[in-house]
Formats: structure tokens, sequence, C-alpha cells
């Protein structure tokens, strides 16, 4: 394994994963690419590509600087990268451009009910990835 994707999204079940994902790193000697996605939002308030609101701009830089923060307390280096766009594709295409043998990404244990309504990251990236997929609980 040469090269980890970690999804980032300051959430608790993504600190989780980019700690795992440092572990697996430093265990395969491989590079780690942090990659935050700030959604686009439609001029009509549905998400697509476009303009990014200021407020989703604010959370996404902090997003990126405490990635940057966690690599650096765990004593490694690795690229953090901020896309635009729906999750699921940003990070995909984010995996693909690096060549990563693994994306690792968090859950956040929603009910089988909440996840119908809102959809699952984490089963969007398995479903679609072209690489290894492992979610972290």
């Amino acid at each position: 394994m040469q090269s980890i994707v970690v999804a980032y999204d300051g959430s608790e079940a993504a600190h989780r994963a980019l700690m795992r994902a440092a572990d697996l790193g430093r265990m395969a000697s491989a590079k780690l690419t942090v990659v935050s996605v700030a959604p686009a939002q439609h001029p009509a308030g549905g998400r697509s590509s476009g303009a990014v609101d200021s407020g989703d701009l604010t959370e996404h830089q902090h997003e990126l600087e405490e990635a940057r923060t966690l690599l650096a307390g765990e004593g490694l280096t690795g690229d953090v990268l901020e896309a635009v766009g729906h999750p699921i594709d940003a990070i995909i295409e984010a995996a693909d451009r690096v060549g990563a043998d693994l994306i690792v990404c968090g859950t956040r244990g929603l009910g089988r009910s909440k996840r119908l309504l809102l959809g699952s990251i984490s089963s969007g990236l398995v479903q679609n990835a072209t690489c290894d997929v492992l979610v972290v609980r």
C-alpha cells in the first residue's frame, strides 16, 4: 500500500478515521492525503457545482487547518486537499487523482431510517470507489 486518502469533515468519526489512517500509513509507509469537501451551493439553494456559501467556506477552512494540525501532532506529513462538490464524487475523484490504494472514512452511525433519508457518504464510497474503502466506526 502506497497511498491512503482520508475523508475529513471535522467530526469525531472523521477524527477516528484520520487516526486509523495514520496508524495504517505508518505501518505501510504509505503517503496520506486528507480530503475535506465543502458542499457547493446552487443559486436556488439546492446542491450542485457552483458558488460556495461563505459559512461553508469558513467551516471548510477550519477543517483543513484542523486536519493539518492532527497530522503534525501525529508526527506525519501529508497533503491536505480541499474540494468543492458532492462529498462522494469529490473524495473518489481525489483518490483516483493520487492513485490511492485505500480510502478511509468515518461513519456517524446513523440509524436505518435516518440513513435512508440522509444518504450515507460511507456507503456511497464503498459502492462507487475504484479502490478499497475502510469505514471506521
